[in-house]
């Protein structure tokens, strides 16, 4: 009798400490610019000090930390620059994605929808829960970049994505009251246009959703920055 397959996770241990210090990263328990010790890490995780280094590697490669000349190890501080060039980047890609999901007739329309469902329970809550907008804002913009097919695209945000979600939620958390059902709604045009098969019109308010975030973030960053 053939016996079951044993499941034994085989993660190296610096990847498994570099998934637990992003996700710590992105929910602000390690603040931008904060530093991160890797003596203490080690006796916390029970790993040596050099898959903690590993770990460091994965994050500084996904642009999550810095290490400096002392080989001190920081969250990664956004300035003004910073935001405005990953927003850049960010709006050409989705508009190169735009423009193949609707040459392709691929559109994923009920990922898309699935995505606005979430958002919209998200600001039903009494209570805004930012983690929760930030995720579900991302997987509906990671759904179109996916379905274009176009790999360059899709491995290129994938090496932002953290770095867009430890921005965004570490600024909506701190003005929980300022969210707005404004980037819903624009959202929602974006489909409707994808539907259509108007890449012209898709892109316009894929445009004007994600300067209007810019704004917006750097608008949270400025004031952040004084509290």
């Amino acid at each position: 009798m053939k016996k079951n397959a044993l499941n034994i996770d085989k993660t190296p241990l610096g990847q498994k400490a570099a998934d637990i210090v992003r996700q710590r990263i992105i929910e602000g328990i390690y603040s931008q610019g904060s530093r991160i010790i890797e003596e203490e890490l080690a006796t916390e995780f029970g790993i040596s000090r050099a898959c903690v280094r590993d770990a460091f590697l994965i994050l500084e490669s996904e642009g999550m930390v810095e290490r400096e000349r002392n080989k001190c190890t920081r969250v990664l501080k956004f300035k003004q620059e910073d935001i405005e060039n990953l927003f850049k980047f960010r709006l050409a890609m989705e508009m190169l994605a735009i423009e193949a999901c609707i040459e392709k007739n691929c559109v994923p329309r009920e990922k898309l929808k699935a995505c606005l469902k979430s958002l919209d329970k998200v600001l039903k809550k009494s209570v805004v829960n930012s983690l929760e907008f930030v995720e579900a804002d991302l997987k509906f913009h990671e759904a179109i970049i996916i379905s274009s097919g176009n790999t360059y695209v899709v491995n290129i945000f994938k090496s932002i994505k953290y770095q867009l979600m430890t921005l965004l939620f570490s600024l909506y958390s701190m003005f929980k009251q300022e969210f707005s059902v404004q980037g819903v709604d624009q959202h929602y045009r974006i489909i409707e246009y994808m539907e259509k098969g108007d890449i012209r019109k898709s892109q316009e308010f894929l445009r004007e959703h994600i300067q209007n975030n810019l704004d917006y973030v750097i608008q949270l960053n400025e004031r952040a920055e004084t509290v």
